[in-house]
């Protein structure tokens, strides 16, 4: 692969999955907060929902991202960057608020960074190869 096309490959990939996450959490907010966390509270199925919409406009962006004729490295590197702070922000979740979230929820937040990560990874190395 070379110029941009690992990048869009990696940010269409990011998009997917952003996509997929977001759709289940938007309209499964309920059922997803009961499965993650030890206790449930009415204001976790809102944060759910209101970051699965989040996510889908995250997955609309970069989709745009991928379809885009100007596509720079230092815009797949600021995508990269924010999914490294996802990425950070859930280690440190689960480091300091680990008894909130059940078995279930540690693996599957634990599961959703690694693939961030993944994400985060191959479009760092596709804007460096735009460079």
């Amino acid at each position: 692969m070379s110029d941009s096309t690992m990048a869009r490959r990696f940010l269409g990939f990011n998009a997917v999955f952003s996509l997929c996450t977001g759709l289940a959490a938007a309209t499964l907010s309920s059922r997803i907060a009961q499965t993650l966390f030890a206790q449930n509270a009415e204001q976790q199925a809102t944060v759910i929902m209101l970051l699965g919409i989040g996510l889908v406009l995250f997955a609309g962006r970069l989709l745009m991202l991928v379809e885009s004729s100007t596509l720079t490295a230092a815009k797949v590197r600021a995508i990269a960057y924010a999914d490294i702070i996802w990425v950070v922000l859930s280690g440190l979740l689960l480091l300091f608020g680990r008894g909130l979230f059940t078995g279930t929820g540690v693996t599957t937040l634990s599961l959703i960074a690694l693939v961030v990560t993944i994400c985060a990874a191959g479009q760092y190395k596709g804007a460096a190869r735009m460079s």
